[in-house]
């Protein structure tokens, strides 16, 4: 289609005009890239806050995180309709290889987490019950799910520790 007037209103209901379309689409990547950046950034600071730490870390829990990790790429190659075994022959990995791999981010996974429970206490940092019902609202108009299928999904306390934990990341910040 030509790139004109027509084809802007073609593409959405509220823009009248192909300059209106092009300011549009440059703010929603301006506002992407914000949150790319400001997320790295994020990262970035809590790796060095995770770095920092001093106590010994239990074997166990970094074997748990990387049986974890491995749970995870299990499901991910599964809803890419790869089945596990047969990706493991193709590949020529071994389970004990890839356990062994997930390990280092493991580690800086239960130091990460480690830091922020440490933050979340120092700080007394908590979520109300509104605080968890409003961001059962923002993720449901995230991801544009209902908001109560997102809570038939997400137990109240995960979300109560990931409202923690974004506070707790504020705070170093």
């Amino acid at each position: 289609p030509a790139l004109d007037d027509e084809f802007a209103k073609d593409v959405s209901e509220e823009i009248d005009t192909l300059e209106e379309l092009k300011a549009d689409l440059e703010k929603k990547i301006r506002e992407e890239r914000e949150k790319e950046a400001r997320r790295a950034f994020e990262d970035a600071l809590m790796e060095q806050v995770a770095a920092g730490i001093t106590a010994d870390v239990p074997d166990t829990m970094v074997e748990r995180q990387a049986q974890q990790f491995l749970e995870n790429f299990k499901s991910q190659i599964a809803q890419q309709g790869i089945p596990y075994d047969q990706y493991m022959q193709i590949t020529g990995m071994s389970e004990a290889k890839l356990l062994e791999d997930a390990k280092e981010p493991a580690l800086r996974q239960v130091r990460m987490d480690l830091a922020v429970a440490e933050i979340v206490k120092t700080e007394n940092i908590e979520a109300s019950d509104e605080d968890v019902e409003a961001e059962y609202e923002r993720m449901s108009k995230q991801i544009g799910m209902d908001v109560e299928l997102v809570k038939k999904y997400l137990l109240p306390e995960t979300v109560r520790d990931q409202v923690c934990t974004s506070r707790a990341i504020a705070v170093v910040v």
